[in-house]
């Protein structure tokens, strides 16, 4: 029998939020990281303690022990603290790749401060694995990884290959199924006990074992170190020696283990597993469970999760970089702050939904701030920009109105952007119009005559007020080229400028909502307009389209009475009927796991009559509005096990819209959720053969079976998940033909393995308990604590951005990502005057560059499905970070 050396690893599993709210949690940690430090110090016998592959318990704990710097840094850099290389442990599907890259890099600069970065892939609770997080690893130098769920089968060996699709591996552990990360977590006080429970977890970890190293991890969540451990291994190794046993035992880490194993394995003989790893147990006494649906829980915050992720990958990042190549200062400090802000919402438990009331809260707080900052920068690089064009060219009454594109190709497109004209500058052009002269002479006009004795008569000759009521909006090209323009909405309001102080920093405008095309917007670029108010309306003749029917040069959308759409692509010739159908069922479920009650009322909108209105029929867009009521039942009963008979209105509003020229169907719902314990989803038959969906995931796209294989009777503990995660899209084809649905900020999804193959969106999940207790079946009980979360119900008004698009072939061919992004990451436009009665102060970088053209690309990405992901300046030092992917299995060619 080989000689065995046990690695007996102390350590915290750290929730920072969780049953608890952060600052309680906090009051608990600085308890526990007292008591550490103070072991550490005393006894020099206490090798080392792993602080949960996080950094951000050391920010939490000098927040209010700032003393204990010193101290921190001089165990850390010893390797007697190892903490890092994540900022936080996340949900690796709720966000997206770039924060994942910025949580590392967040982490690593902390732990880097401190003095040591255990390159650690420590990953033990997330809710499963990403297909691409092998890939992420190997790009911060760590060949390795340790994590819990997510993997189940007979016959697993503790070390494996994980494998990402480019062919990036890193070393995996595969921690026991029914122990995860606490496999010695309730090792006894006791010696003895303990020597028995360590011969006894010996035992097993022997028969998974690929070497003579096994791992005990002396830890669990928000457990304290215990200070006896060196009295107790120094009695383990007398006890072993005196029985002649073959076993050694160790102080050790995670770290120290991992390059252990890695010293002894054969490369050759491990199991190679690849890409995403989202199994539910399958083995005998195994607890592994995947907890698939806080993809959907408190729905909110996803959604705020998205916008704010958009605002700094898409905005702030790369304008904030375009400008800083033009001389002006980039705003580090201010996008790391952001990025702080919004990573502390990405823990499991935070982004996952499946947390206490309060938490979910606080985070609304951080997703603010986080888009504050983001948006704040994003607009003052706009005005920045502004400030240098050559304006010249504009007439006395007209503005400017530049058009920035997020994206990194080119656009040709109908949009829809808030237009802040200056209330002031609209005053001096409709009092030049209105104001008669002050006096008038025999030659004048009987016009200006009884208009200026009239005033006098009436009203003693007040001055002239300028009507300021207007109708119309003009936007030209510079070459006079006058564009279609459909008026949405207007509203009076002040707005704060964020380069102006004083009181020249709040400004009084009329926010136009404007529709026009925009034809060849620039890659990650803006062109210029001329633009001018008009009291008169622009009147465009258009053909009179048949009620309910929208179309262009692409599609036929014919809107029936029920509310769903028949959607005709003329470039193929396919069809899709009955798209955008509401499905709303009983969930009595928790924070973790959807489960159907067992007595179930589903309710759907394909009987429904709704009020449907024509808003827009203009040669910009065609738009409708669909109002539905939804009568849906209360809640569930006092047993949970069926819907409440008596039922609550709840307004459900769908705003469906076509532009000129799209290929796409473009969504925007408003729900006011007044029930409980229910799900609603929206369902897209395509009426596709097909065992295989595909998402969007992070530097991804993932192939999805339609009807996984359940685990059997005998190992369940949890279904197999039949919803998916997804970024921006889902697609189902055949090969021949398929349809794709987008998404902003809904990143859960299944499709029906019905005949229709419906793809159905989760919209929400409204829910009653933290942890559902023993009134679930799709699981064998809550995984959290029996804690009831009201907030979790959701009893708010929630918007809802989607889109539907048909195309030839399969998602790659079609490169049906560039209409997903382009539908999630709007076009943004500024107004800027001529003559600005408050100009921008202009800073004092010494490199300034005038911008004279109308239109300018700062950066553009070409070649089939390369996809841009960032535009940053680098961390350390006067360089362009450019990121591109290919999510297909093709190789590809780009052009930067």
């Amino acid at each position: 029998m080989p000689a065995y050396t046990v690695h007996i690893v102390p350590h915290t599993h750290w929730d920072r939020e969780w049953y608890s709210p952060f600052q309680r949690y906090r009051m608990r940690l600085v308890h526990l990281l007292d008591r550490l430090l103070e072991i550490l110090e005393r006894d020099p016998e206490y090798r080392v303690f792993t602080l949960d592959g996080q950094t951000i318990p050391i920010i939490d704990y000098l927040e209010i022990r700032p003393e204990k710097r010193a101290l921190i840094q001089r165990m850390v850099a010893s390797r007697r603290l190892l903490i890092g290389p994540w900022y936080i442990l996340p949900d690796e599907f709720l966000v997206s790749g770039e924060a994942h890259i910025r949580n590392l890099m967040l982490g690593h600069r902390i732990a880097a401060e401190f003095g040591f970065v255990p390159k650690m892939g420590y990953i033990p609770d997330t809710f499963g694995h990403i297909s691409q997080l092998p890939q992420i690893l190997r790009g911060f130098g760590i060949d390795n990884a340790m994590h819990w769920r997510g993997l189940s089968r007979p016959g697993l060996q503790s070390e494996l290959w994980w494998e990402a699709p480019d062919g990036s591996r890193v070393l995996l552990h595969h921690l026991l199924s029914f122990t995860g990360y606490s496999n010695a977590g309730p090792l006894p006080a006791d010696h003895e006990r303990a020597e028995a429970y360590l011969r006894s977890l010996v035992r097993r970890q022997r028969e998974r074992a690929t070497t003579t190293h096994l791992l005990a991890q002396n830890g669990v969540d928000h457990q304290e170190p215990r200070p006896d451990l060196p009295a107790l291994i120094r009695f383990l190794n007398r006890r072993a020696a005196a029985r002649g046993e073959d076993v050694r035992y160790v102080h050790s880490s995670i770290l120290d283990y991992i390059e252990a194993v890695r010293s002894e394995i054969d490369p050759e003989a491990l199991e190679v597993v690849r890409g995403e790893l989202r199994s539910t147990n399958r083995v005998p006494e195994g607890g592994q469970i995947v907890l698939p649906n806080v993809l959907s829980s408190r729905i909110y915050n996803k959604i705020q999760n998205a916008d704010a992720q958009q605002a700094l990958e898409r905005w702030a990042e790369p304008w904030s970089a375009f400008l800083w190549m033009l001389g002006e200062e980039y705003p580090q400090g201010f996008l790391w702050r952001a990025w702080d802000w919004l990573i502390q919402n990405h823990p499991h438990d935070s982004i996952g939904g499946c947390s206490v009331d309060e938490v979910h809260a606080q985070m609304e707080t951080r997703f603010q701030w986080a888009q504050e900052i983001a948006d704040d920068l994003t607009d003052e690089r706009f005005q920045l920009l502004g400030a240098r064009l050559d304006l010249s060219w504009l007439r006395e009454d007209e503005f400017g109105v530049v058009v920035f594109n997020g994206l990194g190709w080119e656009l040709n497109e109908a949009i829809t952007v808030d237009l802040d004209v200056p209330f002031a500058l609209w005053a001096r052009q409709a009092l030049a119009r209105a104001r008669p002269p002050a006096e008038w002479d025999e030659d004048a006009d009987f016009l200006q005559v009884w208009r200026r004795e009239t005033l006098r008569h009436w009203a003693g000759d007040p001055p002239i007020l300028p009507d300021l009521t207007f109708k119309g909006l003009i936007l030209r090209t510079p070459d006079g080229t006058e564009l279609p323009v459909q008026i949405e909405d207007v509203t009076l309001r002040d707005v704060g400028r964020t380069l102006l102080s004083g009181p020249s920093a709040v400004q009084r405008v009329l926010r136009i909502r404007a529709t026009f095309p925009v034809a060849d917007l620039p890659a990650y670029g803006y062109r210029v307009l001329a633009g001018r108010l008009t009291p008169q309306p622009r009147k465009y003749d258009i053909p009179r389209r048949p009620a309910h029917v929208m179309e262009n040069e692409h599609l036929r959308v014919e809107i029936q009475p029920n509310g769903t759409l028949h959607l005709l692509d003329k470039a193929t010739g396919q069809r899709f009927t009955d798209l955008g159908y509401f499905e709303d069922g009983g969930d009595c479920g928790d924070g973790y796991n959807y489960s159907y009650p067992p007595h179930d009322a589903v309710i759907t909108t394909l009987s429904a009559r709704p009020r449907i209105y024509r808003l827009a029929d203009g040669p910009v867009v065609q738009r409708y509005r669909i109002e539905y009521e939804l009568a849906l039942p209360a809640g569930l009963t006092d047993d949970r096990r069926r819907r409440r008979a008596e039922t609550v209105l709840c307004p459900l509003t769908v705003m469906v819209s076509l532009g000129a020229h799209a290929r796409r169907v473009d969504f925007e719902v408003t729900f006011e959720n007044r029930a409980r314990d229910h799900r609603l989803r929206v369902l897209f038959p395509t009426d596709i053969e097909t065992d295989r969906s595909y998402s969007e995931g992070q530097f991804d796209v993932v192939a999805h079976p339609v009807c996984p294989e359940q685990p059997p009777p005998e190992v369940w503990v949890e279904d197999q998940p039949t919803t998916y995660p997804q970024q921006t899209f889902v697609d189902v084809s055949d090969g021949r033909r398929g349809l794709c649905v987008m998404n902003h900020g809904l990143p859960e999804y299944e499709v029906i393995p019905s005949p229709r193959r419906e793809i159905a969106i989760t919209l929400l999940r409204a829910v009653a308990y933290l942890g559902g207790g023993t009134h679930l079946y799709t699981i064998r009980r809550g995984a959290g604590p029996y804690i009831p979360t009201p907030g979790a119900q959701c009893l708010r008004t929630l918007r809802y951005r989607y889109a539907v698009m048909p195309h030839p072939g399969t998602w790659d061919q079609a490169e049906v990502w560039r209409e997903a992004h382009a539908h999630s990451v709007r076009p943004r436009a500024i107004v800027v005057e001529r003559t600005p009665a408050f100009p921008i102060p202009r800073s004092s970088a010494p490199a300034k560059v005038e911008l004279t053209g109308e239109r300018q690309s700062f950066l553009a990405v070409e070649g089939r499905n390369a996809v841009l992901s960032a535009v940053k300046r680098a961390e350390r030092e006067e360089a362009l970070i450019v990121r591109v992917f290919n999510p297909s299995a093709e190789p590809t060619e780009a052009l930067i």
